[in-house]
């Protein structure tokens, strides 16, 4: 009893603001499901080549050419459709739980999405759990088929835009700030590189907390090169695994902790594709005929 009053006083609505390079992310939501009377539950082992490292053994002089040319390929479009496979665990004192989700999402920059969001079966439910989630810029909305339910909510009170995959989050929020930066000019390895020096130079980077590091890891017989950045103060961790032939984003990770539980959100790239096929019907949303408007709609497993 005392573990479940613990860890419904903790985990109602975990709500966790990450700062990277002055870009703002909002992790919240999911773990409001998650109580200590559940039994512990250990997933079949999945292809997410992460384990969660508390304490970095990155150590390598920061890589910034490598850097420059992994933001430069990331941003080069102002479109993308990403496939991604992403793995959100938690443990506990008694509990281990995770949940995994197939996110396949078009974005156009600046603020454009529409994302398609497969909770995988777990011990929760049986059978897989769908959403669709549609932005035009102002409004989102939010379906889930299987109610026949849908909610409309504006950009700003979205707070489980994570769920969309952080890749495309990370996409949106950077694209935007980078080409703001650049107004009259290409981005480029050159003005990518001129503009992280000049980060790092910030009053963010030139004290102890928060740091960054970088280094190469071989992870199930494939070599990464590795940009960490922590938060200690508020025990964050954040990882970039990129390609260093060629300069591609392969994962991302988050790890965080909350009183006695750890959080980790894994997001895997499968694939990343410039310049998809847009139509004038991807970033709108119609309701489908039967479904039912209600208040609110949140993103969850079951």
């Amino acid at each position: 009893m005392m573990n479940t009053l613990l860890l419904q006083s903790n985990m109602n609505f975990l709500q966790t603001v990450v700062t990277i390079f002055g870009v703002t992310a909002t992790i919240s939501g999911v773990c409001s499901t998650v109580y200590a009377q559940l039994p512990q539950i250990e997933q079949a082992q999945t292809s997410y080549p992460l384990k969660q490292e508390t304490v970095s053994q990155l150590e390598e002089k920061l890589d910034l050419s490598l850097l420059a040319n992994t933001v430069t390929n990331f941003l080069r479009s102002e479109s993308y459709q990403t496939q991604s496979e992403m793995e959100i665990s938690m443990t506990a004192p008694g509990l281990s739980l995770k949940y995994l989700v197939e996110i396949e999402t078009f974005t156009q920059a600046p603020d454009k999405f529409r994302s398609e969001i497969t909770f995988l079966p777990s011990f929760e439910s049986s059978t897989p759990v769908n959403y669709t989630v549609v932005a035009d810029g102002s409004q989102i909305w939010i379906y889930r088929p299987d109610l026949q339910q849908y909610a409309v909510t504006n950009s700003a009170d979205f707070s489980e835009m994570f769920l969309t995959g952080f890749s495309s989050l990370i996409f949106l929020e950077f694209s935007a700030s980078i080409r703001e930066s650049f107004p009259e000019a290409e981005i480029t390895h050159e003005n990518i590189v001129d503009l992280i020096e000049v980060t790092l130079k910030s009053n963010n980077f030139q004290s102890n907390d928060p740091n960054l590091n970088s280094g190469k890891q071989t992870v199930q017989d494939k070599e990464y090169y590795i940009y960490e950045y922590t938060v200690p103060e508020e025990e964050l961790l954040f990882k970039a695994f990129v390609d260093p032939e060629t300069a591609i984003l392969n994962q991302l990770q988050f790890a965080l902790k909350d009183e006695e539980s750890n959080f980790v959100f894994t997001e895997q790239i499968v694939q990343r594709i410039a310049n998809p096929l847009i139509t004038a019907d991807t970033f709108s949303f119609s309701p489908p005929q039967g479904a039912i408007m209600v208040e609110s709609l949140s993103i969850r497993p079951f």
